[in-house]
């Protein structure tokens, strides 16, 4: 019996143990079933950054949609994401599970604004400060706004009337900055003001800069603004504390604050959500009125229409003489119209973040924990199925409130954007104002929108000297520009490295040291980088001159360069031959540094200091590549790589002879575009020291 029972036993454990991977393959099945959506996550590491800072994002995003559907896959910024462009999706990240998703920024934004702000939190503390924004601009508190909104319009608008040329995006910044202000603090004394503005600007100038503490840089400089900002606030707040000031302003509202403990709120707490609101004030409502002006001015006829209302309260308030009235801001249904049109035409905020906090199933796709997570409102906005003809401007369409979840301009569910009331209504007033004071023009022929961080600086340099060079400017001018600064960047970045990592060595002077010790030279991890940078940069140049940069005349030229250096970098180090092909991409990569700065400065109308880097590329190309490159390294590959080979070998024969043919090939090359750029000297010369058209980089469109 006691037998029979330990078998049974044995039985029973053994059949455990043999069934349990069963069993446990067959408990993931059901998490096996969910997907990851369709999509494309780009090179390692850069992912689809390159392609999105390179083009308009919106056609980025709205590509993808058309390619993979509403929900598809990306690599952007880092952090692989999924993108949802449909309503049902934005409302399922936004609103229906919203605890399954946290906001999330990087971590020099959340610095730069302050870790306490309202939008970098969910939860009860979210909760408690998206009450108290919403308490003090609830419409019972902005409407008594309207009469000092109304001054900072028309003192705006007097700084203009003097007839210059104004940037349109930059005055609107101010004008929102000051309406924030208002709503903020109330009626602050001027000295206040002005340190608040003069810190507030470089903080905001560092928000998008390269996060690094380097003192000099626009990070940094933005970092000790934010202190000051810190310290100007902890005056106000003290201030305020001293003479037991009562105001019913957002400040007022946080300093009054207590929790059901009794606690209330640290200064640091304070300021980081007054910051945080200065930040959501600003950009998007001057976005807006920029956009607002532009489709105005693009369609006359609907701008005198928006003209006959606006006029007929103007006539009613003594033309100007009597302030505007609630009543009024709320009796202007064609300018709101307008208002609510540029919101979905423009979709300023044409996505947020969010990021999953456990695994999330939507429509049959996995979307995993800490991926990023886009609600695609731009996207939405322009879906023909919501809004017919979505890329004409047309007011009309929202004499219907259009469906349910597919008009977003302020986001949706808890972390919407609180203060959308006052800023519409800070719009109403100064459009009112403007229209009925005011025409303008746009100015220039670039109406073309630029996107990322090198495009956003080249039309800054462009339009630097906007009287001397305004008939120049053109979309093409600018892409073009973008593109130089790119390489520059790249070119100057990697030869710094190379001669960091190579001065010392006894080969960077010694021609015979290229091959000694071969084929067992040692690799170090600075040369393998270097080399993986190298053939990266050129592939992405291969297919960067087959897709997006624009097409020059010697693009046959061009693509040969690049797909030999490819096959001569790859073959250089599958040989083993690492000294020689370092050497041989830093003398490439120096020219193109003064090259590339030449450009830029050509294209943004710098003749002087064109010229001076034209001339530095010219002689660094004669030294390194005419004369450098053929009686050093060619001489030495096909010389003194001899005695390190048995050319009576088949496979060494075949090293020697075809890593000399590629670099007499680039030599071929080097030749070819000597002539353009001595012809190019010639033209210089005769047009008295002023570069001339880049006869190599002309586009094929410009014959």
């Amino acid at each position: 019996m006691e037998i029979a029972s330990i078998l049974a036993y044995v039985c029973f454990f053994l059949s455990s143990l043999l069934s349990y991977p069963f069993l446990k393959k067959k408990n993931r099945i059901p998490k096996q079933r969910a997907k990851l959506p369709p999509g494309s996550m780009g090179w390692p590491y850069v992912g689809e950054t390159l392609q999105l800072y390179t083009q308009d994002p919106n056609v980025f995003f709205a590509t993808k949609q058309k390619r993979h559907g509403e929900v598809f896959k990306s690599h952007i910024l880092g952090c692989p994401c999924v993108m949802l462009a449909s309503p049902e999706g934005a409302r399922f990240v936004l609103v229906t599970h919203a605890h399954l998703f946290k906001p999330t920024y990087p971590k020099s934004k959340e610095k730069m604004i302050g870790p306490s702000a309202l939008f970098f939190h969910q939860g009860d503390y979210h909760s408690l400060l998206r009450k108290l924004v919403q308490s003090s601009l609830s419409p019972d508190k902005i409407r008594k706004l309207i009469p000092s909104m109304e001054s900072v319009a028309i003192s705006a608008l007097e700084s203009w009337s003097s007839g210059h040329i104004i940037s349109t995006y930059h005055e609107m910044k101010k004008f929102s900055f000051d309406v924030g202000i208002l709503s903020i603090f109330g009626h602050l004394d001027s000295n206040h003001r002005e340190m608040l503005s003069d810190n507030y600007h470089i903080v905001d100038k560092g928000y998008n800069s390269f996060p690094t503490k380097i003192p000099g840089t626009a990070y940094h400089k933005a970092l000790l603004a934010r202190k000051r900002l810190n310290q100007i606030l902890s005056e106000i707040i003290c201030e305020r504390k001293e003479k037991r000031l009562l105001e019913k302003d957002f400040l007022g509202h946080l300093l009054n604050f207590k929790n059901e403990k009794g606690e209330i709120l640290t200064e640091d707490q304070i300021a980081d959500n007054i910051i945080g609101v200065l930040f959501a004030a600003q950009d998007t409502t001057a976005s807006v009125l920029t956009w607002i002006l532009k489709y105005l001015h693009d369609d006359q006829k609907l701008l005198e229409a928006v003209k006959a209302e606006q006029m007929e309260i103007y006539e009613a308030n003594g033309r100007g003489k009597k302030p505007l009235t609630w009543a009024q801001t709320r009796n202007m249904p064609l300018t709101y119209r307008v208002i609510l049109e540029s919101l979905r035409m423009a979709s300023i905020i044409s996505f947020t973040f969010r990021e999953a906090v456990v695994d999330v199933e939507y429509n049959g796709y996995l979307i995993p924990k800490g991926w990023k997570v886009l609600p695609m409102f731009r996207n939405i906005h322009h879906n023909p199925e919501f809004f017919p003809d979505p890329h004409i401007f047309d007011p009309s369409r929202f004499e219907v409130a259009p469906k349910p979840n597919t008009f977003m301009p302020f986001g949706n569910g808890v972390h919407a954007c609180p203060g959308n009331e006052i800023a519409k209504l800070e719009i109403l007033i100064l459009i009112h104002h403007i229209v009925t004071k005011f025409r303008w023009e746009v100015v220039g022929s670039q109406n073309g929108i630029q996107y990322g961080p090198f495009p956003k600086l080249a039309i800054w340099l462009l339009y630097s000297k906007a009287k001397a060079i305004s008939s120049r400017i053109d979309e093409a001018t600018i892409v073009k520009c973008s593109e130089s600064m790119w390489k520059l960047t790249y070119y100057a970045t990697v030869e710094i490295c190379v001669l960091k990592i190579t001065c010392n060595e006894p080969w960077f002077r010694d021609t015979k040291e290229y091959f000694r010790g071969w084929p067992h030279q040692e690799l170090g991890f600075p040369i393998m980088l270097f080399y993986m940078c190298q053939c990266g940069f050129y592939i992405y140049s291969i297919a960067a001159l087959l897709i997006w940069e624009t097409r020059r005349k010697d693009f046959s030229v061009m693509m040969s360069h690049h797909v030999i250096t490819v096959i001569l970098i790859g073959y250089s180090y599958s040989t083993s031959f690492f000294r020689i092909g370092t050497i041989i991409c830093a003398v490439h990569d120096a020219s193109d540094v003064f090259l590339e700065a030449a450009k830029v400065f050509k294209y943004s109308g710098k003749e002087l200091s064109a010229s001076i880097l034209f001339g530095l590329f010219a002689i660094s190309w004669v030294i390194l590549r005419l004369v450098f490159f053929p009686f050093w390294i060619i001489k030495a590959t096909s010389y003194e790589l001899v005695a390190f080979l048995d050319l009576s070998l088949a496979y060494d024969k075949l090293l020697y002879y075809v890593f000399n043919t590629m670099l007499l090939m680039l030599l071929v090359f080097h030749i070819y575009w000597w002539i353009l750029i001595y012809s190019m000297i010639m033209r210089q010369l005769r047009n008295r020291g002023r570069v001339g058209e880049d006869i190599r980089s002309d586009s094929e469109d410009d014959e």
